[in-house]
């Protein structure tokens, strides 16, 4: 499940299609109110359909501050995965996007 108005872009990158593009027009044009908001917010139908797939994973809750300036911070940069590699990184990611498609 990712909760679209508290996630960051690279939180996206779990769903195959998703990021950079999509993640990152939606965490710029958050948080939403509807569903039907979100999807209002992308340019392209190519982008909704990406987006669509992933439907019943994606919710909107109330944008939390706190949860916002922690993963922003170094600290979650860390423990996230930056401070590991890129390679064990990437394959986290694979494996997430493996088991998703």
């Amino acid at each position: 499940v990712l909760d679209v108005n508290n996630a960051v872009a690279r939180e996206f990158s779990a769903y195959p299609g998703l990021f950079p593009t999509v993640a990152s027009k939606l965490v710029k044009r958050g948080p939403f109110k509807s569903k039907a908001a979100m999807y209002a917010a992308l340019d392209s139908d190519a982008e909704r359909a990406a987006l669509r797939k992933y439907d019943k994973a994606l919710v909107l809750n109330a944008r939390d501050a706190a949860t916002m300036q922690y993963k922003s911070s170094q600290i979650c940069k860390y423990e996230c995965g930056r401070g590991k590699g890129g390679s064990y990184r990437d394959e986290q990611i694979r494996q997430i996007q493996a088991n998703r498609r």
